[in-house]
């Protein structure tokens, strides 16, 4: 098995978005007051959109092959 690290892109979104809300979802609820599913639709936004703290420009994904 081989696997390559690349940049995320749009077709993460799903994957890379549960990531980061898992990595703080009572602050992220605290921040936008919504809950975990209604977050996703703020945080899509922000992943597909470059300058920002979550955007896709900014995180890097493991691909693993077999």
């Amino acid at each position: 098995m081989t696997s390559q690290i690349r940049r995320a892109n749009l077709a993460d979104a799903e994957d890379c978005v549960k990531l980061i809300y898992v990595s703080g979802p009572h602050l992220f609820s605290y921040l936008f007051m919504q809950k975990e599913l209604e977050l996703y639709d703020v945080l899509v936004p922000a992943y597909e959109m470059d300058g920002t703290t979550f955007s896709k420009e900014n995180i890097f994904v493991e691909e693993k092959r077999i």
